[in-house]
C-alpha cells in the first residue's frame, strides 16, 4: 500500500508540472501581444523576487487560464478566454509602471550608454561585446544596444554626423578613453548579477529620462565654457554635458546601490562597488581632459569637474 501511494503521489506531481506548462502555452496564445506574455512569463519565473500582490494576481490569471482550458463548449471557451485576455492585459499594463528596476539596472544602462558613446566619440575600442560574448550574453548586449539607438540622442547617428566633423583623439586623451572602456567592460560584467530579474524597458527609460533631466538642470550652471568653445564646438559642449550628467546621476545612486546589492551578494558587493567607483574616477579624469581641450585647446587647464 505504501508503494502504491508513492506512485500516485509522483503521478500527481507530474500532472501539476504538465498542467502548468500547458497553461503557459495557453497564456502565450491568449495574451496575443509578445511583450505582455514576456512580462507575464518573467513574473512567473521570478516570483520569489516579486511583490506578493503581483505574484498572487499573476497566479490567479494562470489558474483562470487553466480552468478555461477545460471548458468543452467552444463558444463558452472563447468567451472565457477573451475575458481573461482583457483583464490580464489591463492588469499587466497597470503593474508595468510599478515594477521599477533597481538602482543597479539604472546604473548598468547608464554605463552602457557611456561605453557606447565614448567608443564612438574617440574611436577607442569597446571591450564589452567581447566580454559578454565570453559569457554567452552577446545577444543581450546587441538587443540593449538596439534599444539605446532609439532612446539616446547621441547614439541615433554616429558622433561625427551629430557634430558635423570627426573628433580626433590621439596621445594621452586616446589612451585615457581606452582605459575607461577597459574598466567599463569589467565593471559591467561584475554588475550583471545585480540587475532586476524583470525589466520593463519603457518603465526603465522613462525613469532614466526623468532623472537625467533633473540632474542636467542641477549641474548645467556649473559648466563654464569659453566663448570660443561655444562658437566652435557647441554640439560637443552639449555632448560633454550629457556625458557628465550620466556620471553625476550614477554617483547619486551609489548609496541605494550599496544597500540593494548587499542584499543580493553580501560577499561580493563591496569589491564590485569599489570597482565601479574606480571606473567612475577614470571617466571623470577623461572628461576633465575633454573639458579643457574644448575651452583652451590643452589637456590641462582651469576647467574642473569638482561638482560631479
Amino acid at each position: 500500500m505504501r508503494k502504491l501511494k508513492t506512485k500516485e503521489k509522483k503521478k500527481e506531481e507530474f500532472d501539476i508540472v504538465k498542467h502548468r506548462e500547458q497553461a503557459m502555452l495557453n497564456a502565450q496564445r491568449i495574451l496575443e501581444k509578445e511583450d505582455d506574455f514576456k512580462l507575464f512569463a518573467a513574473i512567473i519565473k521570478n516570483s520569489d523576487s516579486m511583490p506578493m500582490p503581483v505574484v498572487t494576481s499573476t497566479a490567479a490569471i494562470l489558474a483562470s487560464i487553466t480552468s478555461a482550458s477545460f471548458i468543452k463548449d467552444k463558444n463558452k471557451k472563447a468567451k472565457a478566454e477573451n475575458t481573461i485576455r482583457i483583464q490580464a492585459t489591463k492588469y499587466l499594463h497597470e503593474i508595468a509602471g510599478e515594477l521599477l528596476p533597481n538602482a543597479n539596472t539604472h546604473i548598468f544602462m547608464l554605463l552602457l550608454e557611456l561605453n557606447e558613446i565614448i567608443s564612438d566619440y574617440t574611436e577607442a575600442e569597446s571591450k564589452l561585446g567581447t566580454a559578454l560574448e565570453e559569457l554567452a550574453l552577446k545577444h543581450d548586449y546587441d538587443a540593449a544596444k538596439e534599444l539605446l539607438l532609439t532612446k539616446t540622442n547621441f547614439l541615433v547617428k554616429p558622433i561625427k554626423e551629430v557634430l558635423g566633423y570627426e573628433p580626433a583623439f590621439t596621445g594621452k586623451p586616446k589612451e585615457k578613453a581606452q582605459d575607461c572602456l577597459n574598466w567599463l567592460s569589467k565593471t559591467m560584467v561584475r554588475m550583471l548579477k545585480y540587475n532586476s530579474p524583470v525589466i520593463i524597458h519603457e518603465t526603465l527609460y522613462n525613469s532614466l529620462d526623468s532623472n537625467l533631466e533633473k540632474t542636467l538642470n542641477e549641474i548645467n550652471n556649473n559648466f563654464s565654457f569659453t566663448k570660443d568653445a561655444i562658437r566652435l564646438f557647441k554640439d560637443e559642449t552639449i555632448l560633454l554635458k550629457e556625458l557628465v550628467t550620466r556620471v553625476k546621476l550614477i554617483k547619486g545612486w551609489l548609496k541605494k546601490l550599496e544597500v540593494e546589492n548587499k542584499a543580493i551578494s553580501p560577499l561580493e558587493y563591496k569589491k564590485d562597488l569599489s570597482h565601479l567607483k574606480n571606473t567612475l574616477t577614470r571617466i571623470i579624469s577623461f572628461f576633465t581632459i575633454i573639458y579643457n581641450l574644448l575651452n583652451y585647446g590643452e589637456e590641462e587647464g582651469e576647467s574642473k569637474l569638482n561638482f560631479v
